[in-house]
């Protein structure tokens, strides 16, 4: 099962799937599926399968009656489920903690570290070598709830294995990271 954006012009898409068999041929009689009822500027299509073999898909909308975000429920068999037209969208807030890998790593001369908060909280996240000097203080002060990405750059340090801590009350996550010259 495959979803696009089908654009007849810059500002006009229609959201549209196929089904395939094992040996390619079309499913859902053949053809494309219209999913999108109203042809208008889309964007940042997604989707999701559910348990039961069902897509629902999710995307952005500039029709005429007003900007938002819309979904539809497509069935296994081609069949279109429930539509959903959402003008407010809700911020899902953070459950925990969470101190990502940095990326790139290895890394010259700079990589990016990414966490996650669940509520204010007063954060420190700093690198040190591997002699636990620190060599560098990234943030140290209060955050509200949500995803955080900090760069680090390591132009001045010397090549080698360095750790960086991510301290928030009683959390406290420490990653390793390569930095190559």
């Amino acid at each position: 099962v495959a979803y696009y954006l089908d654009g007849v012009n810059v500002t006009t898409n229609l959201v549209r799937g196929f089904r395939v068999d094992g040996s390619g041929n079309l499913l859902w009689g053949g053809t494309m599926k219209d999913i999108s009822s109203v042809a208008s500027g889309k964007g940042r299509l997604t989707g999701a399968f559910t348990s039961s073999g069902n897509s629902l898909l999710v995307w952005a909308d500039n029709r005429m009656d007003g900007n938002g975000v819309y979904g539809q429920e497509l069935n296994y068999n081609g069949d279109l489920g429930t539509v959903t037209s959402v003008h407010e969208v809700d911020v899902e807030v953070p459950d925990g903690f969470v101190l990502r890998q940095n990326y790139p790593n290895p890394f010259n001369p700079s990589t990016r570290i990414k966490f996650r908060i669940p509520g204010t909280s007063f954060i420190s996240l700093k690198v040190f070598d591997l002699l636990g000097e620190e060599v560098a203080s990234l943030i140290s002060g209060e955050l509200t709830s949500g995803e955080y990405e900090v760069q680090f750059d390591g132009r001045g340090l010397a090549s080698g294995m360095y750790l960086y801590r991510l301290h928030a009350g009683e959390f406290v996550h420490t990653k390793s990271m390569m930095l190559i010259k």
